[in-house]
């Protein structure tokens, strides 16, 4: 039976190079397929060792075993279709100056070619450092996301990422997932345009940080357009610590940066296909215990609002200062709303409306009876909290 040693980089493609088997007895073959980098990382003692170990496992595995019946093989395997696509995210480093700086990190991914059913998910480590927990936790939240856009497809979580370095944060979550769908469906991810940003349960795409850096390592990589998380307008450079604004930032570099809110628009941008969008589905009504529970507890904000109102009302008048007296106006504004929603029926927005009137009927109280016992001298109580 044949052993397989394989030691290789992430652009290592399927494939070894023969002149690297070595013959093993017992018709056995050590295969050590080393690159030029990782061949000056192994030479001497950890080539011996590693040869060592493949030999000892010969040996074991070539024992014919001694009362051990083998089970028989199904019948038949199927094995999904296996894809390899490579996508560019952006990522910055601390550089060996102080300073930190940007680049497009290209990443190859690969789905399916596991048996139908089983689930794998995997992350190939170049380094000995290799990558941390959020890393990790990102690319199964793409993995999941994938499932969910591609009608839970097997190969969805039939995956493995080779990042080129250690990879830290989560900022390639939505491009990751974008990867993911486009490698199953068959579509091209545009060769100068990439995206930087997390991934939501919902599809909506996270906020990250250190843009301009990524925008640097875009432009040196030749991108044309970035996507950014909508809502990201500027950002402080750590380099300068002057905030930029990102989109002229892109300009003055030649990138176009453009915000998206969601996967279905990245997915779009990134490969110029549609990416099917589920209808969106009513919000069910509660049910009549919930309707009951929800009103049992909106009276309980009534009270709280009216009884810090009512406490408010007894301080002396010194005490009602501008801010304490335009926070009591917006807890009685919130209170007549919250009145409102309920006999309009919308138990939900009722609750709510109260639980913020409280709140600020309380702060106001509160903030009261400061300047009433900073004026005494006394705080005796203090931490006591409304029952």
């Amino acid at each position: 039976m044949p052993i397989l040693v394989a030691a290789h980089r992430a652009e290592d493609d399927v494939g070894h190079d023969p002149s690297h088997e070595l013959p093993l007895a017992s018709g056995a073959t050590l295969w050590i397929g080393l690159t030029q980098q990782t061949w000056c990382v192994m030479r001497g003692t950890m080539v011996a060792w590693v040869a060592g170990v493949g030999w000892l496992l010969c040996s074991v595995c070539s024992l014919p075993a001694q009362g051990v019946k083998s089970s028989p093989a199904p019948s038949s395997i199927t094995i999904t279709p296996r894809s390899v696509h490579f996508i560019d995210p952006l990522v910055y480093f601390d550089g060996l100056d102080g300073l930190p700086y940007g680049e497009c990190m290209p990443l190859r991914l690969e789905v399916g070619g596991a048996p139908l059913g089983r689930v794998r998910v995997g992350i190939y480590e170049p380094e000995m450092a290799g990558s941390n927990d959020v890393w990790r936790a990102a690319t199964w939240s793409a993995a999941l996301m994938a499932a969910q856009l591609t009608g839970f497809d097997p190969r969805s979580l039939q995956m493995s990422v080779e990042p080129r370095r250690s990879t830290d944060g989560p900022s390639a979550g939505a491009l990751l997932a974008v990867g993911l769908v486009a490698a199953i469906r068959g579509d091209e991810i545009k060769s100068d345009v990439t995206m930087t940003g997390t991934i939501n349960p919902d599809g909506t795409i996270g906020p990250v940080s250190g843009i301009p850096l990524k925008i640097d390592g875009a432009a040196r990589a030749g991108k044309k357009v970035v996507l950014i998380p909508f809502g990201l307008e500027s950002e402080v450079d750590p380099r300068t610590g002057r905030a930029v604004n990102l989109v002229q930032y892109g300009r003055q570099q030649g990138v176009d940066i453009r915000s998206v809110q969601e996967i279905w628009t990245a997915y779009e941008l990134l490969t110029g296909r549609t990416l099917p969008h589920p209808e969106p589905r009513p919000i069910p009504p509660p049910s009549a215990e919930m309707n009951q529970l929800i009103e049992q507890r909106w009276q309980r904000w009534v009270k709280l609002t009216q009884a810090a109102q009512d406490k408010y009302a007894t301080w002396p008048a010194f005490t009602h200062t501008e801010g304490t007296e335009s926070q009591m106006s917006d807890a009685t504004r919130l209170l007549a709303e919250s009145q409102r929603f309920r006999q309009q029926g919308d138990l939900l927005a009722a609750y709510m409306t109260a639980q913020e009137a409280a709140m600020t009927a309380w702060i106001a109280h509160e903030a009261g009876r400061y300047v009433y016992q900073a004026s005494s001298g006394s705080f005796a109580g203090w931490n006591r909290l409304p029952e």
